[in-house]
């Protein structure tokens, strides 16, 4: 949903770097998709001229990696690319709209780029957590062992 000058800061942020060479990473980059009509319209595809900031009107029928494309729709889509399911990442900052419909109901690959995770992510690799996340397990494990031996 976003434009692509938020969507190429946010991918530099991430990336560290001040260019747009993570454009090379993907084999098809769109932006500004308007979900969730994405998944149910017709609107076609444009490329987007990074350049210019402007669209171009003539058809999209193949994606050029590195390239950017606006709008679009999913079934535009899937003919376009030939790919189905888990071929697709959808990168997203939404839990519910961007993740949860994208994997539940089309079997996309997600990430999801939120902030409130960051802190998630760095207790679970705290020295302290993975402590007491083994000590945890094993006692779970001598439990078991226990109840299976009475």
């Amino acid at each position: 949903n976003s434009h692509f000058p938020f969507v190429n800061a946010g991918m530099q942020k991430i990336l560290g770097t001040n260019t747009d060479d993570w454009r090379s990473l993907f084999k098809a980059i769109v932006v500004k998709a308007r979900k969730p009509k994405w998944f149910a319209s017709h609107t076609p595809f444009r490329r987007y001229e990074t350049s210019t900031g402007m669209a171009l009107w003539e058809k999209v029928t193949h994606f050029s990696p590195g390239d950017v494309y606006m709008a679009g729709n999913f079934t535009d889509f899937t003919a376009i690319t030939g790919w189905q399911r888990s071929k697709v990442l959808y990168v997203g900052d939404h839990i519910v709209s961007d993740l949860e419909d994208a994997n539940l109901r089309h079997g996309w690959q997600t990430a999801g780029i939120i902030k409130e995770v960051e802190a998630e992510v760095e207790m679970q690799n705290s020295a302290e957590y993975q402590s007491t996340l083994r000590f945890s397990q094993q006692l779970e494990r001598l439990m078991g062992l226990a109840q299976c031996n009475p």
